[in-house]
């Protein structure tokens, strides 16, 4: 059975491959440098885009499955934390770093 990490490994060593060793990866970084050149050369931009916007969501949709399967993300503590966090921030923006 592969655990977490592994998978994570896994999914990490596939997008290391698809962005620096091969075509597409060659093609992402085309058109995100200027769309316009890239369709005038020759590269399907909309498929490109597609598969940028694809991939995104599929691993966005993966961090979102891994952070609420781990237990410590589901506890009480780890949002009153992150709401603590948010107030201090405010509180510095709102009166100056004194506060801190």
């Amino acid at each position: 059975m592969i655990n977490n990490r592994e998978f994570f490994d896994i999914v990490v060593g596939f997008y290391y491959y698809l962005t620096t060793k091969s075509l597409t990866g060659r093609h992402f970084y085309a058109v995100g440098g200027n769309a316009r050149t890239a369709e005038l050369s020759g590269i399907n931009t909309k498929k490109i885009f597609f598969l940028a916007y694809t991939s995104m969501a599929f691993l966005a949709g993966l961090s979102s499955l891994n952070s609420a399967i781990l237990p410590e993300y589901l506890s009480c503590l780890f949002f009153q934390s992150v709401v603590e966090d948010h107030t201090n921030i405010t509180e510095c923006i709102k009166w100056g770093n004194d506060y801190a």
